[in-house]
């Protein structure tokens, strides 16, 4: 059986990336993003795409919401999908 693009996607996410629960970061890598974004910041100033890694880097409770609307997008996607 041969899957498309899409089809493949789903199949993987399903079986073999099941995140059924919110599991935070590596702290040494959020904590080198964040000297990133500080960095660049220094450099070039702050835009909106740099307070949203600030922030990402420094609230746990933003993290996970952005996880959980990103999980929200992807079971509408999927149910969008379905449908079809």
């Amino acid at each position: 059986m041969i899957l498309s693009g899409v089809e493949l996607i789903l199949n993987m996410a399903t079986n073999y990336l099941p995140m059924n629960k919110f599991i935070d970061f590596d702290p040494i890598k959020i904590a080198n993003k964040l000297k990133q974004v500080e960095e660049f910041e220094a450099k070039y100033g702050s835009n909106n795409l740099t307070r949203a890694w600030y922030k990402w880097c420094t609230s746990y409770d933003y993290r996970k919401k952005e996880w959980e609307w990103r999980q929200a997008l992807a079971n509408a996607n999927k149910e969008l999908y379905e449908k079809v």
